[in-house]
This record gives structure tokens, sequence and C-alpha cells, in this order.
């Protein structure tokens, strides 16, 4: 949650803030085709060792260092692909053109 916030969309919009910084959405881009799959993965992977009640029939073991380990070098990889988008999308011109004055 706290990559989504703070990488993905450079916290313009963050948790117990009534806010939404509008200026820090022009760094802020989602692409779905690789975007979501990480964070899909990512949260479903926390979701299930974190906070909820297990069925009887789930095994209780924890994700061995090499599992954990992949989960972060995907949290990396994210993060690092979306920083260079950031850095592309600063490159572009900050302002538009917009309508001109028609003087009568």
């Amino acid at each position: 949650e706290r990559t989504v916030e703070e990488v993905l969309f450079n916290n313009a919009v963050q948790r117990f803030r009534p806010e939404v910084m509008t200026l820090r959405l022009k760094e802020a881009c989602f692409d779905p085709s690789t975007d979501y799959p990480y964070i899909f993965e990512g949260m479903k992977q926390c979701s299930y060792y974190s906070g909820h009640d297990f069925a009887s029939d789930l095994s209780p073991n924890l994700p061995n260092t090499a599992q954990i380990g992949h989960d972060i070098d995907n949290l990396m990889t994210f993060c690092n692909v979306t920083i260079e988008r950031r850095k592309e999308l600063n490159k572009d011109p900050s302002y538009e053109e917009g309508v001109k004055p028609i003087l009568l």
C-alpha cells in the first residue's frame, strides 16, 4: 500500500490527509499491463500472511527466505520501473499552451 501511495501516485494522495496534491499527479502514472501484476501479487502475498485468520486446513507455515527475497526483488523492480517512468514524465513540458485569447 505504501509503495502505491509513495512511488506510483507520487504522494499525490496520502492516507489520513484530506487534500489531494494535484501538482504531484504530473509524475504519477499507472500502466495496467506492467503495474497491476506487481501490485496484485504483492498485495496477495501480504494479505495471505498478515492479519487474517487461517482456515483450519491451510498450512500456517511462513514463507522461506528465498520466497521473501523473491518478493523483495519484485517490489524493488516495481519501484525502479515506476521511478524511471516518473523521470520520463518529468521531462515533458510542465504546462499546456491553452486557449489563445481573441481580442475584438
